[in-house]
């Protein structure tokens, strides 16, 4: 027997917050029938409480759950017939190990306190002209047995391989989507109206790279070697402050995913994580209104666009640059050019002398799809 204490909640902030003596969970519910599943991690008892449809702001609807012991739950919300993990969630439980899944997995969410000593962290600010990135996979870049670390294929086996990474000269670590997401794709289907998802299927269809709609707050768990994804990965852009690099963390926000939430999230991952950087990828970017925020202005950003007019003033030409294009038009035109195509040099004097007055640029020649680094020196 679970004794608590509900109260009526408020629409924000969504997901599940720490309050006084207990858990605000708050969800987007269109149904009437809806509210949280609590599950014990250890005896798998699961309580389900539902929200109060009087107190719903719109399709927003909210809980206080009084005297509970919340580290010892995990938990989902209903919404009539279909269950889900909170898309707010700050840790997505479930999901710990890459590629490896049970059929009909399931996922839950994790309340976590986002408490961290940042007292003696100094973020490195390196202005562009001084910047070099280097783009990796955190699983990629040290699962092979060769990286010779521990913890391979997490943010551990990158932090062993700073000095190496300095030896090369690099300024700036630019990270593939490292919040959570799911390796395979979950095929809905409705059978006598009931949704329900298939099993995994087939194992080759494996989503490597991360670049689909995620659980954006959250850390990627299988990126981690420890069972506290949120610290240690706060660990890991610490630890790269400490050696002068900077942490910039790709994000590919598909068209389903709302504008006001791309903003959300990467206030949350700057704020949270004093994430240095973020390369923006997708089709409906609220750049401009990210780049305005004053909250941003020595954070780095980088779309394949910048509408210089749409945040500058006319005149105005910032003292310090913080947008960067990033754009595959340096890369074509140098492979051009290394192919031996006849015409080419008018294109790569432009290229090469492209220097905007109110941002920056970004060249590089290789990248992870097409034209590798290693195909590069091959």
């Amino acid at each position: 027997m679970v004794n608590y204490k509900t109260e009526a909640g408020k629409p924000f902030p969504m997901g599940a917050s720490l309050v006084k003596d207990g858990v605000q969970f708050v969800a987007e519910c269109k149904n009437k029938d809806c509210g949280v599943i609590l599950k014990n991690i250890k005896t798998s008892q699961v309580i389900k409480i539902p929200f109060d449809s009087s107190n719903k702001v719109g399709n927003i609807a909210s809980i206080i759950v009084k005297y509970i012991e919340y580290d010892k739950y995990v938990y989902k919300f209903y919404d009539g017939l279909k269950d889900f993990a909170d898309p707010y969630a700050g840790l997505i439980v479930g999901n710990e190990k890459f590629g490896v899944k049970k059929d009909n997995y399931e996922l839950y969410s994790a309340i976590v306190s986002q408490d961290y000593d940042w007292t003696s962290d100094k973020k490195p600010s390196i202005p562009f002209e001084d910047s070099i990135l280097y783009l990796l996979h955190v699983r990629g870049f040290s699962a092979h047995q060769s990286s010779k670390v521990t913890n391979k294929g997490t943010v551990q086996g990158i932090i062993q391989k700073i000095p190496y990474l300095k030896e090369l000269g690099i300024t700036t670590l630019e990270l593939m989507p490292a919040y959570e997401f799911e390796e395979y794709d979950r095929v809905e289907f409705s059978e006598n109206g009931i949704s329900s998802s298939s099993n995994i299927g087939d194992k080759d269809k494996i989503n490597y790279w991360g670049y689909k709609e995620g659980f954006y707050y959250a850390p990627k768990a299988s990126y981690c070697a420890t069972s506290n994804p949120v610290k240690e990965f706060k660990d890991f852009v610490h630890t790269l402050h400490e050696n002068n690099l900077e942490a910039v963390m790709q994000f590919y926000f598909p068209d389903t995913v709302k504008e006001y939430r791309i903003y959300e999230i990467l206030k949350f991952w700057l704020v949270n994580f004093r994430i240095d950087g973020f390369h923006l990828k997708g089709n409906k970017i609220p750049f401009a209104y990210i780049a305005n925020d004053p909250l941003f202005s020595d954070t780095k950003l980088f779309y394949d666009y910048i509408p210089e007019n749409e945040i500058y003033d006319a005149a105005f030409v910032p003292e310090t640059k913080n947008l960067s294009f990033y754009s595959d038009s340096f890369m074509y035109q140098m492979r051009k050019v290394l192919k031996g195509d006849e015409d080419t040099l008018k294109d790569l004097v432009y290229f090469t002398r492209f220097a905007p007055q109110k941002s920056a640029n970004v060249n590089f020649i290789t990248n992870y799809y097409g034209f590798t680094l290693n195909d590069l020196v091959s």
